[in-house]
């Protein structure tokens, strides 16, 4: 029988959740060993609660697309020696037991000559049933190499910056931060696997599930191909 010491430490490593930080280093997502995945459903990320091109509402004539100005890219990390297990709930349906610890980024950039960063944002996986939803922006914009602060505001957030196109233009882009509450309502709303969170409060990724087995066949390869084994337990 383990003693209560060894008990405790088993509890403290594999339950006692652990949220995201308050700072980042700007390379977390290599340091951390993350590797991308494809989104391949209709619903991308809202990026903005509202935004404005040179005082003009986007959308407006003479406006760009909102996927010139923004791309994203998703990711996935595994820690070391876990593996998500696949199960099947009462209808038959795949779902993922994601082991505590997994994560799940959005790495979002404006399309502008520096390539540089608007939000990172992370969930990840801190208890059984939970995932801390995080959204982090450079503690100094348009610095590749500046730390990452976690956002902290209500409602919404004014942000403005200065963009320097590959067509020469300067743009200034004026925009509101959407609702940090708003990543997991979207995900229990819109995720093809939605139906494997009971609850609001228990909703977790969007695109990096059992409804997305063609947009992560990469990541699965490049996992392998990294550790030796699947990310899969079964």
């Amino acid at each position: 029988m383990r003693s209560l010491i060894q008990q405790l430490s088993f509890f403290a490593v594999f339950v006692l959740p652990v949220v995201m930080p308050e700072e980042l280093p700007a390379n977390y997502l290599s340091q951390q060993g993350f590797l991308p995945f494809q989104e391949t459903s209709n619903v991308s990320p809202p990026y903005f609660a509202s935004l404005s091109f040179n005082g003009m509402p986007i959308g407006s004539p003479g406006t760009p697309q909102v996927s010139e100005l923004f791309f994203d890219t998703a990711f996935a990390f595994l820690p070391e020696g876990v593996q998500i297990q696949k199960l099947s709930d009462a209808s038959g349906r795949e779902v993922w037991n994601y082991p505590v610890g997994t994560e799940v980024a959005h790495d979002i950039h404006f399309n502008d000559v520096g390539r540089s960063l608007f939000e990172l944002r992370v969930l990840r996986k801190i208890s059984i049933t939970e995932w801390d939803f995080a959204s982090y922006a450079p503690s100094s914009p348009g610095d590749p190499h500046s730390p990452l602060i976690r956002n902290h505001y209500t409602g919404v957030a004014p942000f403005s910056t200065t963009l320097q196109l590959s067509n020469g233009s300067n743009p200034r882009i004026d925009l509101k931060r959407i609702n940090l509450g708003f990543c997991k309502n979207c995900h229990m709303a819109t995720s093809p696997a939605a139906y494997q969170y009971p609850s609001l409060n228990e909703a977790g990724p969007c695109g990096f599930g059992p409804k997305n087995e063609l947009g992560i066949q990469t990541w699965i390869q490049n996992y392998e191909a990294k550790f030796g084994h699947s990310p899969f337990s079964n």
